[in-house]
């Protein structure tokens, strides 16, 4: 049966309300650089990083660029996989 449940207290939703976001520990903001492999069309959990100044490397072969341009995203258009 599903229910909701309570959480650490530092974990912050970052992203969109529905696909795209993800709920993370507070202090992953501390990072130096975050790489972000198949984003599609959907980058607002990566603009929060780039937002406070982090390095962001997206990648994804499916969509020819970034809906949005910031200078800490930085993109790859590139397919990743075993091969």
């Amino acid at each position: 049966m599903l229910r909701p449940i309570n959480v650490q207290p530092n974990l912050i939703r970052v992203g969109a309300d529905s696909d795209g976001g993800y709920l993370i520990p507070r202090d992953c903001f501390k990072c130096d650089f975050l790489v972000s492999p198949g984003v599609d069309d959907k980058v607002t959990f990566e603009l929060e990083f780039a937002k406070r100044g982090i390095s962001c490397h997206l990648i994804d072969g499916s969509i020819s660029k970034l809906p949005y341009a910031h200078e800490n995203l930085k993109f790859s258009k590139k397919f990743l996989g075993s091969e």
